[in-house]
Parts: structure tokens; C-alpha cells; sequence
């Protein structure tokens, strides 16, 4: 019995092993920390189309902190959905780390309550929508 119990608890401690992909002796490095975003604001759809209001608030938003802040913030807009799905990605190099978390905290201030609305933070921006063409073979009736 106690071989036993001795299994079950081993068992969690060998699963638990380093997960650090290898090859050969070296770790491969992480892709993440390479293209990854500061800050990210994600307006989604859950059928209906995005909340429009939001999105021309943080429109507006975005040149009044440029113009208190004295700098200009390079913005990354990815349309990704069907339905006006847009992503606005900053690095916010241009930004000194408490203005980064100014910018953050009043976007957030901002939109607080909006629907379909999601942030993330150091992230990468997703890519957005590739073209796509018409299907050309169906077939003749």
C-alpha cells in the first residue's frame, strides 16, 4: 500500500520536468519576447458588429494624449473579423515607462463599461485579414 501511495505522489513530481524545448544541448529562444506589442485594444464582435462609440473615443483619445504628452504614438491598426473586428497595437517606445502606464490606465479609464472590448499586454499583434477570392468554380445549373 505505501509502495503505492508513494507512486501517486511521484507521479506529479515527474510530470512537472523542465518543458524548455531542446535542441541539442541548447534551449531554443523564445519567439515571443521578439515582435511582442506593450499594449494592445481589441474590439470584437460577439455577432452584432463592434462597439462603434468606443472605437471613436479611443479615436479621439489617441491625438489628445499625443498632444499632452508632446509625442506621437506609432499605432499598428489590424482589421481581423467580418464585422469590423480592429486591433490597435502600440509598442509605446515613444513613451517613458510612467507615461506608458498613464497611457494604459486612462485607455482603460476611457472604455471602462464599453462592450467587446479586451487589452492585453505584451503580446503580439495578431495579423490581420488576407484577401480572399472569389470562388470561380462552381458548378453550371
Amino acid at each position: 500500500m505505501k509502495k503505492y501511495l508513494f507512486i501517486l505522489l511521484i507521479l506529479p513530481l515527474a510530470a512537472c520536468h523542465n518543458s524548455k524545448k531542446m535542441q541539442g544541448d541548447q534551449p531554443v529562444a523564445s519567439e515571443q519576447a521578439d515582435g511582442n506589442m506593450r499594449f494592445i485594444v481589441s474590439f470584437h464582435s460577439i455577432g452584432s458588429g463592434t462597439n462603434h462609440e468606443a472605437i471613436k473615443r479611443f479615436d479621439a483619445f489617441i491625438p489628445q494624449f499625443e498632444t499632452k504628452n508632446k509625442v506621437k504614438l506609432a499605432i499598428q491598426r489590424t482589421r481581423w473579423g467580418k464585422e469590423g473586428e480592429i486591433d490597435y497595437c502600440f509598442k509605446l517606445d515613444e513613451l517613458k515607462a510612467k507615461q506608458q502606464e498613464a497611457f494604459i490606465t486612462e485607455t482603460k479609464e476611457l472604455l471602462e463599461g464599453a462592450k467587446w472590448i479586451r487589452y492585453e499586454e505584451n503580446s503580439p499583434c495578431r495579423e490581420g485579414m488576407k484577401s480572399i477570392t472569389p470562388a470561380t468554380n462552381f458548378p453550371k445549373e
